[in-house]
């Protein structure tokens, strides 16, 4: 009887070690949002940010970037509005400091976004 209790010891300590999450690289990813555009515009920004929140910043000079940590799944979201009667307004997203996601417009006061989920 103490056998088979030793076994089944020793057999559900190997299945819970078994089940443990082993990282097969790295934890979290350096994630960079820039914003660029036509010279003198100013935008009003929102972008996900590091805890998962809404951060808004008002009457940005382009270029405006902003820098942070996230792990896989995170959602990563950044908006650009012009705040000018013309001009281009230009975003990227890059992972590990590749870009990952871009968009582009042009026009008075246009709204561009891009976002995703942090593969």
């Amino acid at each position: 009887m103490r056998l088979l209790v030793g076994v089944s010891l020793i057999s559900i300590a190997l299945f819970a070690i078994s089940c443990e999450e082993t990282p097969t690289g790295p934890s979290t990813k350096s994630i960079q949002y820039s914003v660029t555009g036509t010279a003198g515009i100013t935008v009003d920004i929102t972008i996900s940010n590091e805890n998962d929140d809404t951060s808004q910043f008002s009457d940005v000079l382009v270029p405006w970037s902003f820098s942070f940590q996230a792990k896989k799944g995170h959602f990563l979201y950044v908006s650009a509005q012009n705040q000018a009667s013309s001009g281009t307004v230009n975003e990227i997203i890059y992972i590990d400091g590749k870009e990952w996601k871009r968009s582009t417009s042009e026009g008075a006061y246009v709204l561009v976004s891009a976002s995703g989920t942090c593969p």
